[in-house]
């Protein structure tokens, strides 16, 4: 048999696969992006949300919150903004005894808002206990003396020398507690017409007053003699000069004087000039030995000058009428010490209560700064503030006025 012929071998048959499809770009999906970076993102998001909600919810609930404590009125110390929606400003309308303060301020201050400051400053009068330290009055006085010729009758003691005795008589007693000057008019010249106009220019001041007293008025008078005319007018009018500076003193003119005026110088206008001036001049007159028609005209003087008039006849009556004018200065004196202590009580009394309202003005205003009050009630304390100092001032004047005026 025949062997077969060899076989060469063959190689081995790689199996056939199916290629991958090939996708084109534009079909291609995008690429995703890799889990932990998308959990990062999704974890800052719920952050940001959750802050916002927290923070809306805070912010409704506090002004849910405000709003019902406003309204029902919880107890919780109020606000700034409850404070300034809700305070009352009608509280400064209420003035039970209209002394110009709110009632609710004196009641802060320690005041009674049912009776008003004037009233409870005002103390009993010069009877109060409180008068008896009362400040030093001067009493000033200027005599004046009429030197016309007519003064030489009367016989002996004639008319200038019992007017002279009762003068000293005067200086004596009251010198150790008035201040006392000396004038005379009509002393030169003569009571002729041809010197008529010399003597009705003389009116003059020999003494100033508180030079006088009872050694010095000896000298004084010794070398006066009844000589001229009578300038009463001008004798007033140049009295002025004696009071320069002496304001607020209890000034007084003696007038003494035996009839009319005879220069037509208008004594009873001068007289109302010294009263009204700043020193208050009060004109008493003493007429001595005069007739009715001279009474008139004195009294006239006396009545514008606001004083008294009196009239004598003998040296007993004219010194008790002078010695009746001593003890009426002396009560005046007095009455003037009483009054002027009282109305100084009354304004210290005024200007303690005005200051206790001022200061508690003064520091409620500056809350304003802290945004404790509204500018609506700054404006209402800025008002008070103003008519207080306004209302302060005219009260404390015009009861100072008063005491001035009435002497």
């Amino acid at each position: 048999m025949d062997n077969p012929a060899p076989v060469s071998p063959i190689a081995p048959v790689e199996p056939i696969m199916n290629p991958a499809p090939v996708q084109s770009v534009l079909q291609s999906p995008i690429a995703p992006t890799s889990p932990p970076e998308q959990s990062s993102i999704n974890k800052k998001i719920y952050v940001i949300v959750a802050i916002v909600l927290v923070i809306l919810l805070l912010f409704g609930g506090s002004f849910l919150f405000l709003s019902k404590s406003s309204k029902k009125g919880t107890g919780i110390a109020p606000s700034i903004l409850q404070n300034l929606e809700t305070d009352d400003l009608t509280k400064y309308n209420k003035d039970t005894d209209s002394d110009g303060y709110p009632d609710f301020i004196e009641i802060e201050v320690g005041l009674d808002p049912n009776v008003s400051e004037y009233t409870s400053c005002k103390s009993g009068g010069c009877a109060d206990s409180q008068m008896t330290n009362s400040p030093s009055v001067k009493h000033n006085v200027l005599i004046i003396l009429d030197a016309s010729g007519s003064m030489a009758l009367g016989g002996t003691p004639n008319q200038m020398e019992i007017a002279k005795t009762a003068i000293k008589s005067y200086v004596a007693k009251a010198s150790a507690d008035t201040q006392i000057g000396f004038m005379v008019y009509g002393h030169k010249g003569s009571n002729s017409e041809a010197d008529k106009a010399v003597s009705c220019a003389s009116a003059e001041v020999l003494s100033s007053i508180g030079s006088i007293n009872s050694s010095s008025i000896e000298g004084v008078l010794a070398g006066i003699k009844p000589t001229g005319w009578t300038p009463m007018g001008k004798a007033l009018h140049e009295a002025a000069v004696a009071f320069v500076g002496k304001e607020g003193e209890n000034n007084e003119i003696i007038l003494l004087s035996d009839g009319e005026e005879t220069c037509n110088s208008n004594p009873t206008g001068e007289a109302t000039t010294l009263k009204n001036s700043a020193q208050k001049i009060t004109i008493n007159v003493i007429g001595f030995a005069v007739n009715s028609s001279a009474q008139t005209q004195l009294n006239q003087i006396s009545s514008s000058g606001g004083g008294t008039f009196s009239s004598a006849n003998s040296l007993s009556e004219l010194d008790r009428k002078f010695n009746e004018l001593y003890e009426n200065g002396l009560r005046r004196r007095a009455d003037i010490k009483c009054n002027l202590a009282d109305v100084e009580a009354f304004r210290a009394c005024y200007n303690t209560s005005f200051g206790k309202v001022r200061d508690w003005i003064q520091n409620r205003k500056l809350l304003l700064y802290d945004k404790k009050i509204s500018q609506e009630e700054y404006n209402k304390l800025d008002d008070l503030s103003s008519k207080a100092y306004a209302q302060r001032k005219e009260i404390t004047t015009s009861e100072t006025q008063k005491v001035i005026d009435k002497y």
